[in-house]
């Protein structure tokens, strides 16, 4: 997790400020080019949607594998939890595509079927992807704190839209995207991005939920702390 910080900032540089998070385009909250995958990953990943999860973000990383951390929130107890297979669950869509031709090799100059490649990668990996072995962490927070919380993640997903006419916008091939959601309410409050420069509140809701992430493995509450400072300062700024 702690390359996300770097990946977001490295592709930030590219772009010109995106001060919110944009809709949801997969099936964490849409339609996406790659729907079974990301059904795949929701599968894998489903206790973080259930019924006493206050908040989540989900990690799309291009070279290792997806995370998630949420907070679960039951009555006076309270904990952040991570999830993250051991392989990355992407693995398992490469192999479609290969074995589909989407994906081929070269031999003399032609693209083939590339049956060694798909047996050899097809071996490598669990034969169902509901058989990878996932790291777990969990670790209590005070209810106050898990209110801040939420009271933090809140307006960033209020202040969600569509990207506007005056806005750029990029495609990204490589790097990691971050799926945010809230769901203290109905309907969920669900948002998503790729980059955001730093100062705006994308940028600080990011690195709030990697030191939720990285606080659960290191159980240093100081980086913790000081993430959701600096999102609560950015929101009060006018």
């Amino acid at each position: 997790m702690r390359g996300l910080i770097a990946a977001l900032a490295l592709v930030a540089v590219a772009a010109s400020a995106q001060s919110h998070l944009k809709p949801e385009t997969s099936v964490f909250g849409g339609g996406e080019v790659s729907p079974d995958y990301y059904r795949m990953v929701a599968d894998v990943f489903h206790e973080g949607y259930g019924d006493k999860v206050k908040l989540r973000a989900i990690f799309i990383s291009s070279f290792s594998p997806e995370s998630t951390v949420f907070l679960v929130k039951d009555g006076a107890a309270a904990r952040i939890v991570t999830l993250e297979p051991k392989i990355q669950l992407w693995s398992y869509e490469v192999l479609t595509m290969m074995r589909s031709e989407q994906v081929k090799t070269l031999e003399g100059g032609q693209a083939v079927r590339a049956d060694k490649e798909i047996a050899d990668f097809q071996a490598s990996l669990p034969k169902d992807y509901h058989d990878v072995k996932l790291a777990r962490c969990e670790i209590a927070v005070d209810v106050g704190f898990a209110d801040r919380l939420i009271a933090a993640w809140t307006p960033v997903l209020l202040e969600t839209r569509f990207r506007q006419p005056d806005e750029e916008d990029m495609v990204m091939t490589d790097g990691t995207r971050a799926h945010f959601a809230v769901m203290t309410d109905y309907p969920p409050l669900a948002g998503q991005t790729d980059w955001a420069d730093k100062g705006t509140k994308p940028y600080a809701l990011w690195n709030l939920a990697v030191a939720m992430h990285d606080t659960c493995d290191s159980k240093d509450r100081a980086k913790l702390d000081a993430a959701l400072a600096a999102l609560e300062r950015t929101e009060k700024r006018p």
